[in-house]
Formats: C-alpha cells, sequence, structure tokens
C-alpha cells in the first residue's frame, strides 16, 4: 500500500504542472477498526509530501487537481482558493479505495504539501 500512495502522489505532483516531490514522508499504522481485530495487521498508511512548485502555478495546480479528482469521481471535500493570498486547500475522498488526498498551501511561497491517507487494510499473511 506504501508504494500505491507514493504512486498517487506523484500523480498529484504531475497533474499539479510538473512539480517535483520532496520531504517524502510515508508511514503505516494500527487501524482503529470496529470489527475488534487485535492481530495488528489491519492498518492504514499516511503519507505527507512537498511539491516543489514556483508560486505563481499554484492557482492553476488547485484547478487541474480538482478537476483530475472530479473526472475520476471522487468527492470534493474541501476547496477554498484565497486568490489575494495564493494559497488554498483542497480535499477529495476515492469512495471505492476509501482513500483521503489534500493539496494545500505551504509556509513556502514555492511549495505544495500533499497529504495521503489511505483505508484501512489487512496485511498479507507472509507465506510459511
Amino acid at each position: 500500500m506504501s508504494a500505491e500512495v507514493n504512486e498517487l502522489a506523484s500523480a498529484v505532483a504531475n497533474i499539479a504542472g510538473n512539480g517535483k516531490l520532496v520531504r517524502r514522508n510515508v508511514h503505516s499504522a494500527e487501524c482503529d477498526n470496529r470489527v475488534g481485530d487485535a492481530t495488528g495487521q489491519v492498518k492504514y498508511v499516511l503519507g505527507f509530501y512537498n511539491i516543489d512548485l514556483p508560486g505563481a502555478r499554484h492557482p492553476n495546480a488547485f484547478k487541474l487537481v480538482q478537476k483530475h479528482w472530479r473526472d475520476l469521481g471522487w468527492k470534493i471535500t474541501d476547496d477554498r482558493f484565497r486568490q489575494e493570498l495564493n494559497e488554498g486547500v483542497l480535499s477529495a475522498k476515492d469512495p471505492r479505495a476509501g482513500i483521503d488526498f489534500t493539496l494545500s498551501s505551504t509556509t513556502s511561497p514555492d511549495a505544495l504539501a500533499i497529504l495521503i491517507s489511505s483505508g484501512c487494510f489487512r496485511e498479507a499473511q507472509p507465506m510459511t
């Protein structure tokens, strides 16, 4: 699942304007599931990334990513861009995979952030 999350982040960076992914930080953790599974094998993946992208390209990046997510049939859950400040937040959910995505401005005028959180999944059992 970590590889899939990395691929999804790379796709967002490309759609946003061929930005370069930097500061990759991907972790898995036990999922707080409601089925009472205490094996520790039910996990989720959380990925944090920065995209190096000049600030002048941010407004278009938000538009392109929003269109891409809508075209995929994902539900846009937050869509705010303040033109006067050149900053925003765009979030979506892939209803089929249960993955949440957020594209956000950062404190750097030449970077955007991506946050991706997978749905819960069961880790594959090692073959014995």
